[in-house]
């Protein structure tokens, strides 16, 4: 089985697609092309700051149907902009995002329990675990954790139900409390951020509630846009700040080159990150290169 991830894409299709080329998961007009049994995971914050949030979601949507029919499958995330969207929380929506429903109103339909995107949106999961590798938005404490995949997702179920209003009705943000919590799922940056010692016995508690032997989470925007691991590779943070909405702003000096990037998971290389930033500007434009993540928070090592 082939198991691929792609981190946050906030809104920008047009690196999507070029994430997903990186992986020969599709051709360079989004249609499918991977071979029988791969898994892709989206690992959440499909939305916000960019403008694409209809094209974002007819991209994936089209990609579940024709997975499925290749014998492959997609799974998607939520991530806190996810349920920020579906609760009414639009501050970091763009203007272009909003004019091209026809409006806020119109949008706010669209992203309600029984508007097209709201619907689909509540499909998605809090976690997953595929062979034996966890997949989380933001990070899994151990308070939730001890729930398990199937229990967390189960309650984010339960949470939205009562949360996320049908069309014209009012959101209720506060019958969320797992999802809005700064130690939730969606939102803990606990793992990425804190203290490596105690990061990372945090985080072999919560792989061992779950009964895995990785954690992949994206969230927590990675320095120079490059994926990196910490506690000995049993953690990828692989939130790259792929969209364009990030351009002349990006905090860690990767301005304007290409963010794109997905990762592969199992086969010789173990993690492998596929990545899409330019080289040095006397090298000229961008080359798309497979690089060999080794734990101890150095660079990428390129194959």
């Amino acid at each position: 089985m082939s198991v691929f991830s792609i981190p946050d894409i906030h809104g920008d299709v047009g690196r999507a697609v070029e994430s997903l080329m990186l992986a020969n998961i599709t051709d360079a007009n989004g249609a499918w092309i991977a071979p029988p049994g791969t898994t892709l995971v989206q690992t959440g914050d499909l939305f916000d700051r960019g403008d694409d949030t209809q094209a974002v979601f007819k991209l994936f949507a089209a990609l579940e149907r024709s997975a499925a029919a290749a014998g492959s499958r997609v799974l998607r995330l939520l991530g806190n902009h996810c349920v920020m969207n579906l609760v009414g929380d639009t501050r970091y929506v763009s203007r272009a995002d909003t004019a091209s429903f026809g409006g806020a109103a119109a949008r706010a339909r669209a992203l309600a329990a029984d508007g097209e995107i709201g619907a689909w949106l509540l499909g998605a999961k809090v976690c997953t675990v595929v062979d034996g590798t966890l997949f989380v938005h933001a990070g899994l404490h151990p308070k939730w954790a001890r729930l398990g995949c199937d229990g967390i997702n189960r309650r984010a179920a339960q949470e939205l139900s009562r949360a996320v209003p049908r069309a014209g009705g009012e959101p209720q943000p506060a019958f969320a409390p797992m999802l809005s919590a700064a130690d939730g799922p969606v939102w803990w940056r606990g793992l990425a951020e804190g203290d490596e010692a105690e990061a990372c016995a945090l985080l072999d508690e919560s792989l061992s509630h779950i009964k895995a032997a990785r954690m992949v989470v994206g969230h927590t925007i990675q320095e120079r846009g490059r994926m990196r691991l910490r506690c000995g590779g049993r953690l990828v943070l692989s939130d790259v700040g792929m969209s364009r909405a990030y351009d002349g702003s990006f905090p860690f000096g990767v301005r304007d080159a290409s963010r794109a990037a997905a990762l592969q998971l199992g086969g010789p290389a173990g993690v492998r990150v596929l990545s899409a930033q330019r080289d040095e500007p006397r090298l000229g434009g961008p080359r798309w290169r497979g690089r060999r993540l080794v734990p101890g928070g150095g660079d990428n090592v390129e194959l």
